[in-house]
């Protein structure tokens, strides 16, 4: 322990309220904006560690009002007890009345900086305390009294208070070299989707061809379910494994054995296109011999040479395809687009010279994107580590 500093259980420096506002709401109770309702949050609204409130339900009066005598106030810290559990932020700056949902604990009336209980409880020794404290099995949950027992270093509150504005500044400067690699990826992306709008408007000499036109075979998966075998060699693909050109075989994609395989195969070759046409409409992928059986959300388009696959999967990702899916979807349990729309498809189809052309400017400018994604990636990861290490030097 570092001189001048003793240890206390939390619920010494702090009041712990487990339940805050409501137990919960239905469809019901929801309005559209706080002008009829209030605030509740969720989990999803702790973003890089700090509440983000952009995105929020808001819950009719009456149902915030159920329980009138515990409201959340500036100061508190609000805590996930549940799934995503020790996620937490200090509330700052409430822009209207506010309330959780029954996922989070509140600790309210601290005896101390806030701040600097806040960041001890996002350190690894905090946060590891934490998941071991946390009982059950299907979904860990973390109780009241366990919380309560958890024991944290207390400083004096000067020290508090300087420890929080050394974790401050240098968490900002972190979080500034975030955010530049993001803006360059953003803006990477913007001038990806406006050559891909301006590649892709119809030009002189291009005709507009419906993609059955320009297909040898367009189909679907299977509408039903394939016996499954755990240690089979094929995989059964749907919309969900499509991303970004390729199957995604995932560790929870089923699988078949060979006889499966046979029953349920499909012409797929070198000129297929996969999309997805169920759900989350839009994803693509290229087939390359993987073996697989498809599923139903997913739909193959067999190219004739007349169109470059590569063409088509540029189009594919474009303003001019999802603009044709919103007029032409239909809207059940789940949005699907239909064999029929897909086959009526109007395709701007300019020269295979052309085409290529166009293919080859877009890749390179893809693969500009695709650089600066994971530099984003591995900057995001070393920022993340590189707080956890702050932290650690600090609270152990």
């Amino acid at each position: 322990m570092k001189e001048g500093w003793e240890y206390k259980m939390l619920g010494e420096v702090c009041s712990i309220v487990g339940r805050i506002g409501f137990r919960g709401y239905t469809k019901a109770d929801l309005v559209k904006s706080s002008e009829d309702g209030a605030i509740t949050l969720s989990p999803s609204n702790i973003v890089n560690g700090e509440l983000d409130f952009s995105k929020c339900t808001y819950i009719n009066w009456d149902k915030y009002f159920e329980s009138p005598e515990i409201m959340l106030e500036n100061g508190d810290i609000v805590l996930v007890k549940t799934a995503s559990i020790g996620k937490c932020a200090v509330v700052k700056d409430l822009p209207h009345e506010s309330t959780l949902n029954p996922q989070f604990v509140v600790l309210k009336q601290i005896n101390g900086v806030s701040d600097f209980i806040c960041y001890y409880l996002k350190s690894p020794k905090a946060q590891n305390l934490i998941k071991t404290m946390a009982g059950g099995v299907a979904i860990p949950t973390l109780s009241q009294k366990k919380l309560g027992m958890m024991p944290i270093p207390v400083p004096p509150l000067s020290e508090q208070q300087r420890i929080v504005d050394y974790l401050d500044a240098v968490f900002a400067k972190i979080d500034a070299m975030k955010a530049n690699a993001e803006k360059a990826l953003n803006e990477a992306k913007a001038l990806f989707q406006a050559s891909l709008k301006e590649m892709l408007e119809p030009k002189e000499g291009w005709e507009e061809k419906a993609l059955g036109e320009l297909s040898d075979k367009i189909g679907d998966g299977l509408h039903g379910t394939p016996k499954y075998t755990d240690d089979g060699e094929y995989f059964f693909v749907n919309g969900n494994n499509l991303e970004n050109g390729i199957i995604e075989i995932k560790d929870n994609t089923k699988r078949v054995n060979h006889d499966e395989y046979e029953k349920y195969k499909l012409d797929l070759n070198s000129s297929t296109v996969l999309l997805s046409i169920n759900g989350t409409i839009g994803k693509t992928a290229f087939y390359n011999g993987e073996p697989i059986i498809l599923g139903k959300s997913a739909c193959y388009i067999n190219v004739l040479p007349a169109l470059l696959k590569e063409y088509l999967g540029y189009y594919l990702v474009s303003d001019g395809f999802f603009n044709y899916v919103k007029s032409n979807s239909r809207q059940a349990t789940i949005t699907n687009l239909g064999l029929k729309e897909i086959r009526k498809m109007p395709l701007p189809t300019p020269s295979l010279d052309e085409q290529q052309s166009i293919v080859t400017a877009l890749d390179s400018l893809k693969s500009k994107v695709d650089k600066l994604q994971a530099n984003y990636e591995k900057i995001s990861q070393e920022c993340d580590a590189l707080k956890q290490a702050i932290l650690r030097q600090v609270f152990e």
